[in-house]
């Protein structure tokens, strides 16, 4: 038998993952995208978002330090945008931003814009939708910046705070804030989870209301120093990328 080889993924394309759910015919008829289009799902509630800082976990290493191979890894060299929509979205002054830029793209790319298009769909069929940013950052033990990173929001989700949830235990990032930011958003989550929404269901729940998504507006809440209702979450560089997408034959709105 051959053993899979995967595939390489292009500079830039660090938000590809090789593992996703797999729309057989049976168990899962369709993708979820599709499924919610044609009005084929389940309709429940989502709460769903992203992290600042999502897209330094996967783009560990800098692209490139030249900017016409910058360019070139955001046009047929790499994404394929032959637009300039990318380009216009992602430019950069000089080499010294590109590691930081790539980062952006990388976590906007393959976290936050999905994340919203999957709200907007979601309204477009009658469903409702909580986005969350989640923006909580501190040091560690060593002064080091510890980031908002992918996944470093589930040990608050479940009422820890990073130093208690084992795969953190060694950033030792401690904010004076986490405690109440672990209770916060564990009963946040339990509320979305009984009730169908984050808001609870009696006058005792005195956490700041969660907006439902509205496109007008792209409401959120943002998750992290300060816990509030916002609008327009990085609306430009989503608008930018739906439109890339949907040239690349995705479903976005």
């Amino acid at each position: 038998m051959a053993m899979y080889t995967r595939p390489k993924r292009a500079q830039l394309q660090a938000f590809y993952v090789w593992f996703s759910p797999v729309a057989e015919g049976w168990a899962l008829p369709l993708p979820l995208d599709s499924a919610i289009d044609q009005n084929k799902w389940n309709k429940v509630p989502l709460l769903l978002g992203t992290n600042k800082h999502e897209g330094a976990y996967f783009q560990r290493l800098n692209p490139t330090s030249d900017t016409a191979e910058y360019y070139r890894l955001l046009g047929n060299g790499g994404l394929g945008d032959t637009s300039g929509i990318l380009r216009a979205m992602c430019a950069v002054k000089d080499s010294s931003e590109i590691f930081e830029t790539s980062q952006e793209l990388v976590g906007d790319f393959g976290f936050g814009a999905p994340a919203r298009a999957l709200a907007r769909m979601a309204i477009r069929k009658n469903g409702k939708a909580f986005l969350y940013y989640f923006t909580r950052t501190s040091k560690d033990s060593a002064g080091r910046p510890v980031k908002a990173l992918h996944s470093t929001e589930l040990p608050f989700v479940f009422g820890y705070t990073l130093d208690k949830w084992i795969p953190y235990k060694r950033i030792n990032g401690l904010h004076p804030n986490d405690v109440f930011l672990a209770g916060a958003m564990s009963e946040y989550w339990v509320s979305f989870a009984k009730y169908g929404h984050p808001n609870g269901n009696t006058s005792a729940f005195k956490l700041p209301a969660w907006p439902v998504y509205e496109m007008k507006a792209n409401s959120y809440l943002e998750i992290g120093e300060q816990i509030r209702p916002m609008t327009n979450l990085r609306k430009k560089k989503y608008d930018a990328i739906d439109q890339f997408s949907k040239q690349k034959g995705e479903l976005r709105f």
